[in-house]
């Protein structure tokens, strides 16, 4: 399995250009479940086999033998910090900071599942996503979890993004949850097939603008997603 990165250099045309890097030999298989570029520059990509971090010309590999909590890590994000928590398949997550891995471990206990995606929102609240375990979001020091009782259409949860208002988009089995919070309080609007969605599966949710949001459908393609109209194009 090998890592492709592309950039863009100044030649006669702005031709692409393609580095490969090997995170294991060539013959051994290894699945990139996460990918995270932090704020100093360095890549990091979530493992089957470990966590591993890149700078252009050296690469470090962690597993349980250096702190890591499991070896399988399925989501990655950066804090305003410059920690980089980490999500694993057991639904556990932590942070690495200062050269050591850290559980993040609130007394109202963690996921079940494992961790899709990890979001820190304009406000720095924490948002992790879960494959079957609902949506977690940590803010007053406190975790809460959200499923079909709030209003939540899946407990799949594939992606998760921030809005231009603040909203908190996540990609579910069954349509999109818009999740806004206030004072601790979560409120949630579905966008599904009754709203015209011709694919429930949401995979990937991108804000193009401060009016359009993208969403990465299963089986549909891809669909744009107006915030005003609340109309979409496919």
């Amino acid at each position: 399995m090998i890592i492709v990165f592309g950039a863009f250099i100044e030649v006669r045309a702005q031709a692409p250009f393609f580095q490969e890097y090997f995170l294991l030999r060539k013959n051994e298989s290894i699945q990139i479940n996460a990918i995270v570029q932090a704020r100093g520059g360095p890549m990091w990509f979530g493992t089957s086999k470990g966590l591993y971090t890149f700078n252009g010309k050296e690469q470090r590999h962690f597993n349980t033998k250096h702190g890591l909590h499991s070896n399988v890590v399925t989501a990655l994000a950066e804090d305003s910090l410059g920690r980089i928590w980490i999500g694993y398949e057991n639904g556990k997550i932590g942070f690495f900071q200062s050269d050591s891995f850290r559980i993040f471990d609130p007394p109202e206990g963690s996921a079940t599942k494992a961790i899709s995606d990890i979001l820190f929102d304009s406000k720095g609240n924490l948002w992790f996503a879960t494959l079957n375990d609902g949506l977690y979001y940590f803010t007053a020091n406190r975790l809460y979890r959200v499923d079909e009782a709030e209003g939540m259409p899946d407990l799949y949860i594939y992606d998760l993004a921030e809005d231009a208002a603040g909203n908190i988009w996540a990609g579910t089995d069954g349509g999109v949850a818009v999740c806004t919070l206030r004072e601790s309080k979560i409120s949630i609007q579905v966008i599904n097939y009754n709203d015209g969605l011709p694919d429930n599966i949401i995979r990937k949710i991108i804000p193009e603008n401060d009016h359009v949001v993208l969403l990465a459908t299963e089986d549909a393609g891809i669909i744009r997603y107006d915030l005003s109209s609340k109309k979409h194009e496919d």
